[in-house]
């Protein structure tokens, strides 16, 4: 995924140069809204020069060509943004998903934390979701750092993320109001 901002820029250039159009227009749906607007500011002023493990590519180096416009189609925020927003913040171990925050926990019948939510909830939840996520980055970022320390950097390691499907909205509408009803039933079974 670290090349795919390089490989966008070459699709516009093939565009114009083989192809002879004069205009292109970048047509982003779902993670390819987030992907064309980050491509465009890239390529109007670029200034990232590492994927975050570290390695390339340096866009800064890259001849980004812009494009002529933009259309979003049911875009999303970004992949980050999206999953981190769907991460179950209950779970405090990654190696024992039994192990979880009650209070946490959208889909415990127990919790007294239940729809609709207050803001002070939501607020609470997202930032458990953002430290979880944070606590994932970092024990990947030090497995990565152990596998080269022992030589051998391109070796893969297993790493399950449980808890995958915790969005609030899934079971409030008060949340991000807008026509929706609150999700199927299939989201929410769970056996205790």
């Amino acid at each position: 995924m670290e090349k795919v901002v390089e490989d966008l820029g070459e699709c516009i250039k093939d565009a114009k140069a083989r192809l002879g159009y004069q205009k292109v227009v970048l047509a982003g749906w779902s993670g390819g809204g987030s992907l064309s607007m980050f491509y465009q500011q890239q390529a109007q002023h670029a200034t990232v020069t590492s994927s975050p493990s570290g390695d390339g590519p340096d866009l800064t180096r890259l001849d980004l060509p812009a494009a002529d416009g933009i259309m979003l189609l049911a875009a999303h925020i970004s992949r980050h943004g999206t999953l981190t927003e769907w991460l179950d913040a209950s779970i405090l171990d990654e190696t024992d998903p039994t192990k979880r925050d009650p209070e946490l926990d959208l889909y415990h019948p127990d919790n007294p934390n239940q729809p609709p939510y207050s803001q002070e909830f939501l607020a609470r939840y997202r930032q458990a979701q953002i430290d979880r996520n944070r606590r994932i980055t970092a024990w990947v970022k030090d497995k990565l750092a152990e596998l080269a320390a022992r030589g051998r950097p391109d070796d893969e390691f297993c790493f399950v993320v449980h808890g995958t499907m915790a969005d609030p909205r899934w079971l409030d509408p008060t949340v991000d109001p807008n026509e929706r009803t609150r999700a199927p039933a299939i989201w929410v079974i769970r056996e205790w």
